[in-house]
């Protein structure tokens, strides 16, 4: 080799060594951003620098400032923003890109964390990755694969099933990285159709990716969770198991992401499919429209946007029938509040050009009513409409401007301005209020829902507390229903009388033979049964036990009372297959169910198998 050749051979040994320490990743995939007008478009690791090239869309001029204790984080280690990088832009409106330049990061890292600031309002892009996607990762197999590979194209809108009952929501986030505390604090908030409001309750789980709940609720199943302080919208099924599957990264990235066991999962699904299309106009760029309108031309305006959208969704083939009719009920929730609320859009837009606006008088409800007449209110659509939106509380709140929309007996409007006739009674004070009035309730679900309202409301009250606590002193014990799946009620209740000789009694307080032989069974609980380790379990139901009723019986019957919904009570009369009361279950200190002896004197039959089962 001569020395030209040489010299040549280590030029190029020496340039491919450079460009082995230079490394550029074009549009590498991310975990997580909190700005979604920022993207990253290249990472450019040199011996030098590691510079990051980001575009931005706006739509005006502003000016971009990035703090400058701005840092990368790679292996829990800090490479910070350098001194002569330019960290103040002044931009146009439209897309801009600028840099950054940081320390250099070490050749050998994979994925890295872009940190502005550790406050809230900083820019933090978490999880870049310099190799592959996260798409290809493991972790989405933690989904089970018939949700995954589930076709939904042709999916309808669900009948809406009105009922009661405890419900239990388990929840997975399935993320390719770890997650913590401030992604998810482990509460749902759970939607109650009386009050149109919603109570938050804490997951009894410690894990931070399997998250569980357990509470009474009634439909509709709404529940919310925030992720990120995102809130995200659900539908449950009440009285059943839900569990739900979250991917986190496509969360994170505006893809589907929510799996949900059951018949809900296409609505869920439907329900978070993102919308790229928007049918009404930002409010604010309406305000000088507004402004000159008058009741009747705002109306008008309000419904043929509404048309409009209608028209346009419908001829969006690319959604499937369930999406279209989903972002169909949107617009058509989001028509009602600007009905509802024209008084309070128009006086804002009013009031923000300094001009004076028309009032709305009393003759103009007409005209309000009339602008009702495009929604069908008696729909199973309607029922996630008003429901999903709240809208059937605000209407029976404006019931002045709504009243005819009540008027139709079969609608679930008019169900609900029954219910809520009386629930306001109740709130007024329990002991007051008919027991005959759930019979106003022509709906069975509405009658459930008033039954279990007035339990709480009795247990609520001052004079109920008080009570309670008298009864404890004669060893009578109200107690609270555990709330839990049908199927481990029993197990629950039992759980509290481990070791002893249970005798459970099904009765009702309109039971004649069930009243006869506590009676008889009263005295024998002061001599022969009078024993720590033999307890009495009575369960009773809204058909056999006017709540009102119950209360007053129960004063004299030594023991443990449990309410029951009619769907639990059901559920426990297929298990032991009864057909009728008083009917009753002998519990062994093993846990073991026993016969029980009959005969003519039902009292003494009992007697004889407690005190064989105490004696074993």
């Amino acid at each position: 080799m001569n020395k030209a050749t040489y010299s040549i051979l280590c030029i190029v040994l020496l340039l491919t060594s450079c460009n082995l320490r230079d490394k550029e990743v074009i549009d590498p995939d991310y975990f997580f951003k909190n700005d979604s007008n920022l993207s990253l478009h290249t990472v450019v690791i040199t011996d030098k620098a590691t510079r990051l090239t980001f575009s931005i869309l706006t739509e005006s001029p502003t000016q971009i400032k990035i703090d400058s204790t701005a840092y990368l984080v790679a292996n829990n280690k800090k490479y910070p923003l350098l001194e002569n990088t330019l960290n103040v832009i002044a931009i146009d409106s439209g897309k801009y890109s600028f840099s950054l330049e940081f320390e250099p990061l070490p050749k050998s890292t994979t994925s890295f964390d872009f940190i502005e600031c550790e406050q809230e309002s900083c820019i933090q892009m978490i999880g870049i990755l310099l190799k592959g996607t996260y798409k290809d990762a493991e972790y989405t197999k933690k989904i089970p694969i018939q949700l995954v590979s589930a076709n939904y194209s042709e999916a309808k809108m669900p009948k809406m099933e009105m009922k009661c009952g405890s419900t239990q929501v388990i929840m997975h986030l399935v993320s390719p990285l770890p997650v913590d505390s401030s992604l998810f604090k482990g509460i749902i908030s759970v939607f109650d159709i009386t009050t149109g409001s919603y109570t938050d309750y804490q997951s009894n789980s410690d894990s931070l990716q399997t998250f569980s709940w357990e509470y009474e609720q009634c439909s509709p199943g709404i529940v919310v969770l925030e992720i990120e302080n995102n809130p995200i919208q659900l539908f449950v099924e009440p009285s059943k198991k839900n569990e739900f599957w979250i991917d986190v990264y496509a969360y994170f990235h505006q893809e589907p992401f929510v799996y949900t066991n059951g018949k809900l999962d296409a609505l869920n699904r439907a329900l978070h499919t993102r919308r790229n299309d928007r049918y009404w106009i930002d409010t604010k760029e309406l305000y000088p429209t507004f402004a000159e309108m008058n009741v009747a031309t705002y109306l008008d305006f309000a419904k043929q946007t509404l048309i409009d959208s209608i028209s346009s969704i419908e001829k969006n083939t690319s959604l499937s029938p369930l999406t279209r009719s989903l972002y169909i009920e949107s617009e058509k929730a989001l028509y009602i509040g600007r009905v509802l609320d024209a008084n309070v859009i128009r006086n804002i837009s009013a009031n923000a050009l300094n001009k004076n606006w028309e009032t709305m008088e009393p003759a103009s409800y007409n005209e309000i009513l009339a602008a009702f007449e495009i929604i069908d209110f008696t729909s199973d659509n309607a029922l996630y409409l008003m429901f999903k939106s709240g809208y059937h509380f605000l209407i029976y709140k404006k019931s002045q401007y709504t009243e005819n929309l009540f008027s139709t007996p079969s609608s679930a409007l008019y169900q609900f301005k029954e219910y809520r006739k009386q629930y306001e009674n109740l709130l007024v004070n329990y002991n007051h209020t008919p027991e005959n009035s759930v019979d106003y309730l022509q709906s069975p679900f509405y009658s459930e829902l008033f039954r279990i309202k007035k339990i709480e409301q009795m247990q609520k009250s001052t004079q109920s507390v008080e009570i309670i606590d008298s009864l404890k002193k004669r060893k009578v014990y109200v107690e609270k229903t555990p709330i839990t799946e049908n199927e481990n009620l029993l197990s629950n209740i039992l759980s509290n009388y481990n070791g002893k000789v249970i005798l459970i009694n099904f009765w009702g307080v309109t039971c004649g033979p069930c009243m006869f032989t506590i009676e008889k069974m009263e005295p024998l609980k002061k001599t022969e049964l009078n024993n720590e380790k033999i307890v009495f379990v009575y369960l009773t139901t809204t058909d056999w036990s006017p709540i009102d009723e119950w209360f007053k019986k129960i004063n004299t019957i030594q023991g443990h009372h449990y309410y029951l919904t009619t769907d639990q009570w059901k559920y426990l009369n297929k298990q032991f297959h009864f057909n009728a009361i008083p009917f009753y279950v002998l519990v062994q200190k093993n846990g073991q169910f026993a016969p029980l002896k009959t005969g003519t004197d039902r009292s003494s039959s009992i007697k004889a198998s407690i005190l064989e089962a105490l004696n074993k």
